[in-house]
């Protein structure tokens, strides 16, 4: 095995076996499979000194919360949120989910500015810290004062809006099996009407393929580059729950067209969610970079 094709294969069964530790449950994993785990969802290597430095293991780091972060283990505002989300998807026993589908931080920060009170100082905090949808949903009280908001009844007003945005982006669903299938439910239809967008996409990455293939031999780029459905290069590879590497765009329009197998086993699939392959994408940009 090419030692290309030796990385692929090992971040994808890397993957997998993240996956099948959150489905055991964290609780039970041992030191090394939560590094790998903290590794994998993107904390930070200086975060997850201080859990192995105050001996947090899978069973304490699950019934942590914020204040605890804070207060125990010193860990500043931005990754106490990004774990504070971590651990509310492991104990649904899901991976975290795609970063695509939360606001921006630009987004975020046009949400507080309906706020007349919100100062320059907390914007400009918002913004220091890149904190986006997916964190703002864990804010509590403490965290908003921690970011310069000092008034406890503007806290209290803020909370309150938050309340009305979390049950709007579905973080208190009645029940794990309505809310997974209504999810899915939503994803097909979202595929339908998207379908005639990814085309247009797929069509693009195409054109921008034959620009790659006129300056370099089709044998000299590759396979673990190629999409499966599309064999064409990746432009926004991407995990789908069969634990292959697909481009965004194809795997979408595949289900799309309500295929619910793997493309490449002809397995049902168990889930639609799709997980950014940061890894695969700079292997990518790097070849195309060296062969322009």
């Amino acid at each position: 095995m090419k030692p290309l094709e030796k990385r692929v294969k090992e971040m994808e069964e890397r993957w997998n076996a993240n996956e099948g530790i959150v489905k055991k449950g964290v609780e039970v994993c041992s030191g090394v499979e939560l590094r790998q785990l903290l590794e994998g969802e993107g904390v930070e290597g200086s975060t997850i000194a201080k859990l192995e430095a105050n001996k947090v293991g899978g069973s304490l780091l699950m019934k942590l919360n914020s204040d605890a972060i804070k207060n125990h283990l010193n860990i500043g505002l931005k990754e106490r949120l990004v774990l504070i989300r971590i651990i509310r998807s492991w104990n649904n026993k899901e991976m975290v989910e795609d970063e695509d589908e939360h606001w921006s931080n630009e987004k975020v920060v046009e949400w507080f500015k309906q706020f007349e009170f919100v100062s320059a100082q907390f914007i400009q905090n918002l913004s220091k810290l890149q904190i986006d949808g997916s964190v703002l949903l864990e804010v509590e009280n403490n965290d908003l004062k921690e970011l310069g908001m000092d008034a406890y009844g503007d806290r209290m007003e803020v909370m309150n809006k938050l309340d009305v945005l979390r049950l709007e982006q579905g973080q208190m669903a009645h029940s794990e099996e309505v809310r997974l299938r209504n999810k899915m439910e939503a994803m097909e239809d979202q595929f339908v009407e998207r379908h005639s967008e990814m085309l247009v996409e797929l069509d693009n990455i195409r054109r921008e393929n034959e620009k790659i293939m006129k300056r370099k031999r089709v044998e000299d780029i590759p396979n673990a580059f190629l999409c499966p459905i599309t064999q064409e290069i990746m432009n926004t590879p991407v995990f789908a729950s069969d634990g292959h590497t697909y481009e965004k765009a194809a795997i979408e329009e595949w289900f799309g067209r309500r295929k619910k197998t793997s493309p490449l086993t002809g397995a049902v699939l168990r889930s639609f969610k799709l997980v950014p392959n940061h890894s695969m994408k700079s292997l990518i940009q790097e070849f195309i970079q060296n062969n322009q």
